[in-house]
C-alpha cells in the first residue's frame, strides 16, 4: 500500500542517491518503508520547479501520483510565485500538466500561475 507523506530529508537522500542539488519541498510515496516516488518543488530563485520522480514499479501507481501533485499545489497556492514544468517523455505527460493548469510557455517548458 503507497503512504503519501512530506519528504524529509532522509527520503530524498536515499531516492537521489545524495543531497539533492537544489532547495525542494515534496511528497515521497512510501511502499512498505521504501520511497519509490517524489513530487514536489525545486525552489529557484523566484519561481518553483515541479518535479515527478518515479521507479519503474511505480508507473501502475499514477494515481498516487496525481494525489501527490495535488498536495504540492495546495501548498504552493498560497504564493504568488509561478511554477514552471518541463514535460517529460513519458505518454500523458502534457496531457497531466493541462490538468493541473499549466499552459505552454517555451518549448517543451509549460508554466502555471
Amino acid at each position: 500500500m503507497i503512504e503519501l507523506r512530506p519528504t524529509r530529508e532522509e527520503d530524498a537522500r536515499v531516492f537521489f542517491n545524495g543531497r539533492p542539488s537544489q532547495s525542494m519541498m515534496g511528497v515521497s510515496l512510501v511502499d512498505n518503508g521504501i520511497v519509490v516516488g517524489m513530487v514536489g518543488v525545486y525552489i529557484v530563485l523566484n519561481s518553483f520547479h515541479l518535479f515527478i520522480e518515479k521507479n519503474a514499479e511505480l508507473k501502475y501507481y499514477k494515481r498516487h501520483l496525481i494525489k501527490g501533485a495535488r498536495m504540492i499545489f495546495s501548498m504552493l497556492d498560497g504564493y504568488m510565485i509561478p511554477v514552471y514544468a518541463t514535460i517529460g517523455k513519458e505518454d500523458g505527460a502534457e496531457l497531466m500538466l493541462r490538468h493541473f493548469g499549466f499552459k505552454p510557455y517555451r518549448g517543451e517548458v509549460y508554466i502555471r500561475g
